[in-house]
């Protein structure tokens, strides 16, 4: 076979034990390097306290989620800090599952400043 295009029958289905084998090699390791990367997320000044994965792919293009640092009690964050204060204002910012957050932290009004 030189083409995997317009393959019928048996060489059909071995193209797609191919495909669906490399798809699930991909996704075998979420931690993998080729599979990360570093980057910023400008976060609205008006104090949006949620975001949706639409919401940040309308600002990272190739987003899939995110990759939290972990402490060692397991508890996982992200850094944050104002432009204006540059990276040594880093605070950090923790990652809260949403069953959590439901109820506990999204309810009345919540307090500006850093996370």
């Amino acid at each position: 076979m030189t083409t995997t295009v317009g393959q019928s029958g048996y060489l059909y289905e071995i193209t797609q034990w191919v495909n669906d084998a490399y798809r699930k090699i991909q996704n075998e390791q979420d931690n993998w390097l080729f599979r990360t990367k570093q980057g910023t997320l400008a976060l609205n000044p008006n104090g949006q306290m949620t975001w949706t994965n639409a919401n940040i792919v309308a600002k990272i293009a190739d987003f899939d989620r995110p990759l939290f640092f972990v402490f060692p009690n397991d508890s996982r964050y992200l850094l944050s800090y104002a432009q204006a204060n540059g990276q040594p204002s880093a605070a950090y910012c923790y990652y809260i599952p949403y069953q959590r957050w439901r109820g506990w932290r999204d309810r009345g009004t919540i307090p500006s400043g850093q996370p």
